[in-house]
């Protein structure tokens, strides 16, 4: 078996010391850390389980279809595209991405696109933590979703799968507090 030339603790040290070359030289190039977040980000992205849901969805409205847009935008940007037949989360992000191919893409947004991905990615990492539960308390979701001031009738509509979730009773109450009274055989 052939003797390597170098040791594993010497190679490890002159890793050591090229990665902290590397980090002193970051601190002043703003640009590629940020191109370089934007790619950890990307290959770390978890989408909230709200995408996944609302892809199933048969309407999921605006939020989702501007949130899907935007996705799709990128996916063209990075050269990531789906089957004709799937959604764009089936490579957005990518099962075994290439990190080099990615920082070529990126590195070649303009100071705007990047904002804008970092932002997407964001976004769609976020989102209320258990989704079977009723989140009242203040919880970082809720604290962001206020000071955004979010009206949700601006971004969704209760439709069919909502409505057929409710009892009866709980359908003559959203009735009656949208102004119909009781006596009406409408109702």
């Amino acid at each position: 078996k052939p003797k390597a030339a170098y040791t594993v603790p010497l190679r490890r040290m002159l890793a050591h010391h090229k990665s902290i070359a590397v980090q002193e030289v970051l601190l002043a190039s703003p640009r590629i850390v940020k191109d370089l977040a934007a790619i950890r980000s990307f290959m770390a992205l978890e989408p909230h389980s709200c995408i996944a849901a609302l892809t199933r969805a048969d309407d999921p409205q605006g939020a989702y279809r501007v949130l899907e847009t935007q996705a799709r935008h990128f996916a063209g940007k990075l050269g990531l595209s789906p089957a004709a037949d799937t959604d764009v989360w089936s490579v957005f992000p990518p099962e075994c991405p290439d990190a080099v191919a990615l920082y070529q893409s990126i590195k070649s947004f303009s100071d705007h696109d990047l904002e804008a991905f970092q932002t997407l990615l964001t976004a769609l990492s976020f989102g209320q933590k258990d989704c079977e539960h009723f989140d009242t308390r203040d919880s970082l979701f809720n604290t962001i979703a206020q000071d955004l001031i979010i009206a949700m009738r601006t971004h969704w509509q209760p439709d069919r799968s909502f409505f057929e979730k409710r009892s009866r009773d709980q359908l003559l109450v959203v009735a009656k507090d949208c102004g119909f009274s009781e006596g009406r055989s409408c109702l």
